[in-house]
Formats: C-alpha cells, sequence, structure tokens
C-alpha cells in the first residue's frame, strides 16, 4: 500500500502488518521488502530446489530503503548450525541508519513459501509491518511486510564467506548500494574486502 509523504511517520507497525495480512487473506497481493538473501533469484531458486519446493522467483515492483534501520548478521546457534554455517541478515531499530533492499509484490503462496525459508513456524525469524520509501522517489512511501530475527535468536554472528557473497549478489542483481552490508560486516569485524573490488565478478550464489 502507497501511504504519502505527511502521514508515513504516523502508521503503526502492528496496524501495517496486520492489513497487509488481511489483504493476503483476503485473495490481493501486497508488498514484501526483501534485504537479504531473499535478493539473489539464482540463491533463491536453489532453495526452493533443496527443499523440493515449487521453483518461483519472487516479482520486484521497486528499490526501496528502511529508513532508521540498520543491517546486521545475527541468528546464534541456530544459524551457526543451519545451511548457512554462520550470521545471517536480519534489521533491527537504529535511528539514523538505512538498509536497501526490493519491494516485491506478493500473493498468499509467496508469503506462505517466504514463511517455511525464514522458519517463521519454529520461531526463527517473525513477520513485522514496515513503511519503506521508494529509492528511485524518496517522496513517496509504501507499507510491506518483511522478516527479523526473533528475540530469542537475535544474537551477533558471523556469517559465512558464502552467505555474504549470496547477499552482495542480489545486492548486484537490483543494482542497490552496498552500504548498509559494509557497515554491518565492519561492526562485526569481518574481512570482507576482495568482495568489494571493483574488478570482482560476484558470485550468485552460496557454495
Amino acid at each position: 500500500m502507497k501511504v504519502t509523504s505527511d502521514n508515513a511517520g504516523n502508521v503503526n507497525e502492528d496496524a501495517v502488518l496486520a492489513a497487509l495480512l488481511e489483504q493476503l487473506n483476503n485473495g490481493q497481493t501486497a508488498l514484501y521488502f526483501g534485504y537479504g538473501s531473499n535478493l539473489n533469484s539464482v540463491d533463491y531458486l536453489a532453495w526452493c530446489r533443496e527443499k523440493g519446493l515449487p521453483e518461483t522467483t519472487l516479482k520486484a515492483v521497486t528499490p526501496a530503503i528502511l529508513c532508521d534501520h540498520q543491517l546486521v548478521f545475527s541468528g546464534g546457534e541456530r544459524a551457526m548450525n543451519g545451511r548457512r554455517k554462520g550470521g545471517v541478515c536480519s534489521v533491527e531499530p537504529l535511528d539514523g541508519h538505512v538498509v536497501y533492499g526490493v519491494l516485491f509484490e506478493v500473493s498468499i503462496s509467496d508469503v506462505e513459501m517466504l514463511r517455511i525459508k525464514e522458519g517463521c513456524k519454529v520461531g526463527y525469524y517473525q513477520e513485522i509491518g514496515v513503511v519503506v520509501n521508494s529509492l528511485t522517489d524518496p517522496t513517496v512511501s509504501y507499507t510491506a511486510l518483511t522478516y527479523s530475527i526473533t528475540p530469542q535468536w537475535n544474537r551477533h554472528l558471523m556469517p559465512s564467506f558464502g552467505y555474504v557473497s549470496a547477499v552482495l549478489g542480489g545486492l548486484q542483481e537490483h543494482s542497490l548500494p552496498t552500504t548498509s552490508i559494509k557497515q554491518a560486516l565492519a561492526a562485526i569485524g569481518f574481512d570482507a574486502q576482495s568482495l568489494f573490488t571493483s574488478d570482482s565478478s560476484l558470485p550468485p550464489t552460496i557454495e
């Protein structure tokens, strides 16, 4: 749902999520803000094949920016023992910081796939409602759902090189800035200099 610049700051995030879920349950589409490995279509399809699920891709609408949030690598022991073998992307509120991503148009079947992928049923990630700005026109805001690590598993953790490569591949796929991921990596002391060299070809998926 599009919101105007004069009322975007007054939107209640719980109400945003409730309205989006109502849309989806009524057979309408909604917007999903992707910011991590889900930006990488090759990686997403690889997960579908791995799980024996229909090979679908998410329909991108516009690049977007989530203000007053920071990107982090988190997940605790579950992330270390999972398929990523290290920290995974999440977002946390932090004034003055931004997270770059993409708005995707999703149906209820898309969201059900995302819930499986993000481990919502076992309390790993949670659905949250957010207001994001279009990267191409910052005066335009949209309500969207996204996913963040639940408090139970929200412990910052070093990511694997392969996972970082997958996220960077997604950012590259959508021509997004790498500012937020560079900040997140620097915060945990991850040396990713080789991944940011201008003449390197970013791997599109994990090992």
